[in-house]
């Protein structure tokens, strides 16, 4: 054998034998990692690296879409590196929401991590009980005060939730049946309207009985009493309001979430929405950490995404009122929710009110429309 080829094949083995014993690169950080430093960056890599042994988070919510949910979980997945993580995603309504998490906790389950509920009193409960996690996320020094209870606003609690997204309740109708643009609560007093209101079931709804109860702080009982006369229907779901907008069957709906007309726009029926002048309660609906979270790193990293880097997308896809300072929505978002900061809040004093508070609302309600009629 020559030396010339003895030579070739020693240098070709000495290559292959250099690249095969040769370091794997790096893998890149994540987005998530990126631009932090020091005890910031080692809070978020420690939570990474326990997300990756749990694999999944489990939330449960009334408000917030499954579609959604799931987009903004693939972006989530992205931003933190992990590919493999699981989105495990239950919606109902809030009594159901209540109702489940409160029988997951008393049966010792603890099934979910997060939750997220329009219920201040429910809220309320769960950190007098013990049964909600403290966390701080730094991504809620981006919010206004009004949702952080650092001014009157919606409900939070520091150092646990915050209402970093809201609804404000008004009125959504169909155009193609309500001509005129409906401005104020007394419009719907119209006799032209009688038979074709439907209104969100505050006999049923967690949520919806603390708008009820803010506006009796600002308009008098014989507005309802009014109201009565107009022969409404009720309905807890407010998709079954807008189908019934989008038949025809019914042409306003009323104390109900104007995010709802966002969402259905263009899809279900035309429609718009309003909310009167005079205020309006900001019912806000917080994601807390249950204390006994089955996947506490994963979600901790759920709270600061959907409160950090999420928070837009989310906003887009379902049409809130966000309380992120600065934050800019789309232009069809502002047709139908207005900016936190250009509302006339109702102050609520979310620490009083209790269940006590509650039954006096329903029954009153019930006093005035009787038994709910769907």
């Amino acid at each position: 054998m020559s030396m010339l080829r003895l030579a070739s094949w020693a240098g070709a083995l000495a290559l292959a034998w250099g690249l095969a014993a040769a370091p794997p690169a790096p893998a890149a950080e994540p987005p998530a990692l990126q631009g932090l430093s020091g005890a910031a960056k080692e809070r978020v890599a420690k939570l990474i690296e326990g997300a990756k042994k749990e694999g999944e988070v489990v939330v449960i919510s009334n408000v917030f879409r499954p579609e959604p949910a799931q987009q903004i979980f693939e972006e989530f997945k992205k931003h933190y590196g992990l590919p493999d993580a699981k989105l495990s995603f239950t919606a109902k309504s809030s009594g159901a929401v209540i109702a489940a998490v409160k029988t997951d906790i008393t049966s010792g389950r603890d099934t979910y991590d997060v939750v997220q509920v329009g219920s201040a009193v429910f809220f309320q409960d769960l950190h007098k009980g013990n049964a909600l996690m403290k966390y701080d996320s730094p991504h809620y020094a981006s919010y206004i005060p009004e949702v952080t209870g650092k001014a009157p606003g919606a409900v939070a609690k520091e150092g646990y939730y915050i209402s970093g997204m809201s609804i404000v309740a008004g009125i959504v109708w169909n155009t193609k049946y309500v001509k005129k643009d409906i401005k104020t609560w007394e419009d719907i007093l119209d006799p032209a309207y009688k038979g074709k209101i439907v209104i969100t079931d505050v006999l049923q709804s967690a949520t919806i009985i603390s708008i009820y109860g803010g506006m009796r702080k600002v308009m008098p009982r014989s507005y309802f009493e009014q109201l009565a006369k107009q022969e409404p229907i009720f309905v807890v779901r407010s998709n079954t309001m807008l189908r019934q907008l989008a038949s025809g069957e019914k042409w306003i709906a009323a104390l109900m979430s104007t995010a709802t007309g966002f969402q259905h726009e263009g899809k279900d029926a035309p429609v718009k929405a309003v909310v009167p002048p005079g205020g309006t309660v900001l019912l806000g609906y917080p994601f807390g950490i249950l204390a006994k979270a089955p996947h506490p790193n994963m979600a901790r990293l759920f709270i600061d995404y959907i409160h950090g880097p999420g928070h837009p997308q989310f906003i887009e896809l379902q049409g809130y009122a966000s309380g992120m300072k600065g934050l800019k929505v789309s232009p069809k978002i502002r047709e139908f929710v207005p900016a936190i900061e250009t509302l006339k809040v109702i102050p609520m004093d979310w620490e009083r009110i209790g269940q006590k508070e509650i039954d006096a609302w329903r029954k009153e309600f019930r006093e005035i429309f009787g038994e709910s009629k769907q």
